[in-house]
């Protein structure tokens, strides 16, 4: 009981703080609205990431495009938090340490906040507070908004399903958004702000380009994903793979840590390693991407796919969450149920040309629309140009 009593107190504690941090963030935002910021903006961008060092968001959105801002003598400041391990360990643990690392970073978070009054952009990745537990308003991005004129909001995915008012209030107080696909473009299509395409941006160095369609002996399908993705992609492909499993001789290569059983068509399990994940991709013959229909799944950018098109290999998907730049036909085949896979498959199967022809245009797609330099070109004119 007594411990019980010690951890209410210590929580109660946890969300005054946090609500202090609250009331100071509205206190500065009313000074700033009375004295506006007369600082000499000597940094270029202040990027705010809510992925943080280590995850692959972080490292798609920010780290890949630092050696072209270096490179141009672009003097940026990237205001991490937390490392993605630790805070995706204390969002898994209890309440009480939930509330401590939402004190930590917000608190964290304002001080970085005020250093904008120095940048002449500011970029901000989904959100500034990285983990919102109850919160119904946007205090930081409406004070960031009395310290910058020029902050773009970015979004490579359906964020807003956690806490739809909250975000599209985050994204009024900014003067441009940028979004990953289409989708997410129409969501925002009430705001009056301008909305910017920016895709993921791929970088060609890592991947090895097919050169050598030819299926030798058992065809070779592919997928990779985290456990829970690995799941629903096979409860929506086992009946396809039973299906083709009785005219033509496959393997599934996948590559997760998840293990899966009493499947009834043959796979072959790989853990993921950057050293040989590449060349595991260029030993496939045919990669895969399936998924539900949904806010989410629409709202995505499919990372898998942009990895099969960067390395030309042919694909057939669901249409939700591709790049705006898939095609039909051209260079990918999209399959909407079992029947539409079954069939794209058995296409591609079939077709050595059909293959070869879908795997080089997909290639070209990422090199003409996502390669690293191309998109590194769209988010610098992202960011620095006026809303006006």
């Amino acid at each position: 009981m007594l411990y019980k009593n010690f951890d209410r107190i210590h929580y109660l504690k946890l969300i005054l703080t946090l609500n202090t941090g609250y009331l100071i963030t509205n206190l500065l935002w009313f000074y700033y609205s009375i004295i506006p910021v007369r600082k000499k903006r000597e940094i270029d961008i202040i990027f705010f990431p809510y992925a943080q060092p280590g995850s692959d968001g972080y490292k798609r959105r920010f780290e890949s495009y630092l050696p072209y801002f270096n490179k141009e003598n672009i003097r940026f400041i990237i205001c991490d938090i937390i490392d993605d391990k630790k805070l995706l360990e204390n969002l898994e643990g209890t309440k009480r340490q939930r509330y401590r690392i939402f004190r930590q970073i917000y608190w964290k978070r304002l001080q970085q906040v005020l250093l904008a009054k120095k940048c002449k952009a500011a970029f901000i990745q989904r959100g500034l507070f990285v983990a919102f537990p109850d919160q119904h308003f946007p205090y930081l991005e409406r004070l960031l908004s009395k310290l910058n004129s020029n902050i773009t909001i970015d979004f490579w995915d359906s964020f807003w399903v956690n806490n739809n008012l909250l975000v599209d209030k985050a994204a009024s107080y900014c003067h441009k958004i940028s979004c990953v696909n289409n989708f997410v473009v129409s969501h925002f299509s009430s705001l009056h702000q301008p909305k910017l395409l920016f895709p993921i941006g791929v970088d060609l160095s890592n991947y090895l380009q097919k050169k050598d369609y030819t299926i030798k002996g058992t065809v070779k399908f592919f997928y990779t994903g985290l456990p829970f993705n690995v799941e629903h992609f096979i409860s929506i492909m086992s009946p396809v793979f039973e299906e083709l499993i009785k005219k033509t001789d496959f393997k599934l290569m996948l590559v997760t840590r998840h293990r899966m059983s009493n499947l009834k068509f043959p796979v072959e399990y790989h853990y993921f390693d950057e050293s040989t994940f590449y060349n595991l991709l260029l030993s496939a013959d045919i990669g895969l991407y399936a998924i539900d229909d949904s806010e989410i799944s629409q709202g995505k950018m499919a990372s898998k796919v942009l990895d099969y098109m960067a390395t030309g290999l042919p694909s057939v998907a669901s249409p939700y969450g591709l790049t705006s730049y898939a095609k039909h036909n051209e260079n990918i085949l999209i399959a909407s149920d079992k029947d539409e896979f079954l069939d794209s498959i058995n296409k591609l199967v079939s077709d050595l040309h059909l293959r070869e022809k879908i795997g080089k245009s997909a290639y070209q797609t990422i090199l003409n629309s996502h390669e690293i330099s191309q998109s590194y070109t769209t988010y610098k004119k992202i960011i620095q140009e006026s809303a006006d």
